[in-house]
């Protein structure tokens, strides 16, 4: 159920002597965070990240000679074509024509090294810089957008507020988190962007002209989900218990027994804080009564 904030007797949160806000994990066990030492790090990363991305480039310059060239092969054999033809021009008056054939075999086979060569070393060090770009940008990710699902209101609470919704952080990261991206603000730092289910920017009603910091965001992405109402809590309808909705189904028959027996699991879901399976359920009743309705069952 992720990390919850750690609160004195006076529903205050607990801070260390060097600053660092305590969590407790799901073991009980306190964890200091370091909240600026957090963000001090992605500057690190996002420094390192630079680095790299430069020594790309500049690989991509020093072999900008074989741009544009989509089959090497043909354009060595051209090469060796036209190097061939103003060699044996100059050595028609100086060696005999098995000379010349000695010096073409030669020749082709020294580009053959050299090109094989070339595209090795090329190959090699542009993989390795997109690795360590790849792996640096996810701890960036991870640092900038990961640990704001995991101390957002909205998927972790403490014991005198709990979250506003069913899910946990790392359920609500691998679903609503596609909705976020790392970008270069307009001063060159790094900033986390929230957009919508069309692909626009979400800007701030708070702040006309700018866009919204995660909190606002992550608050907008939730109330456009089609199954808002299914992971928020309260309002689950239905009673406290599940002897009722089994006494009802057992009482109805046909879909009107399915769409009892669903909604007695779905109540359960939401009452054992289940997202997923609550989710599921959600979607089967739907369907169910959709079906009723029609008519296409009795």
């Amino acid at each position: 159920m992720g990390m919850k904030i750690k609160l004195d007797d006076k529903g205050n949160a607990v801070i260390t002597d060097q600053g660092h806000v305590v969590f407790v994990d799901e073991d009980g066990k306190d964890l200091p965070v370091d909240v600026p030492g957090l963000y001090s790090k992605v500057e690190e990363l996002n420094s390192e990240a630079a680095k790299y991305r430069k020594q790309r480039n500049e690989l991509r310059d020093k072999y900008k000679v074989f741009e544009g060239v989509e089959d090497l092969t043909k354009f060595k054999a051209d090469a060796d074509k036209a190097f061939t033809t103003v060699k044996n021009l100059k050595d028609k008056e100086l060696v005999d024509a098995g000379k010349v054939e000695q010096i073409k075999l030669e020749t082709i086979a020294a580009k053959d090294a050299e090109i094989n060569q070339l595209r090795s070393e090329f190959g090699t060090a542009l993989t390795e810089k997109e690795k360590a770009l790849q792996d640096r940008d996810s701890k960036i990710r991870d640092l900038m957008v990961g640990t704001q699902f995991r101390q957002h209101s909205y998927f972790v609470g403490s014991d005198t507020n709990p979250p506003k919704t069913i899910l946990p952080p790392d359920i609500a990261e691998t679903y609503f988190g596609k909705f976020f991206k790392v970008e270069q603000g307009r001063n060159g730092d790094l900033v986390v962007v929230g957009y919508d289910s069309k692909g626009n920017q979400i800007y701030s009603r708070k702040r006309p002209g700018e866009l919204a910091d995660f909190d606002e965001a992550v608050v907008r992405v939730v109330e456009e989900y089609p199954q808002r109402d299914s992971i928020m809590r309260g309002g689950r309808g239905g009673g406290s218990g599940s002897d009722g909705g089994t006494t009802g189904a057992a009482q109805k028959k046909g879909i009107d027994a399915e769409i009892a027996k669903v909604e007695d699991a779905y109540t359960k879901a939401m009452a054992d804080k289940r997202g997923r399976d609550a989710v599921l359920l959600k979607g089967q009743l739907h369907n169910l009564k959709s079906k009723k309705a029609a008519g296409l069952a009795a």
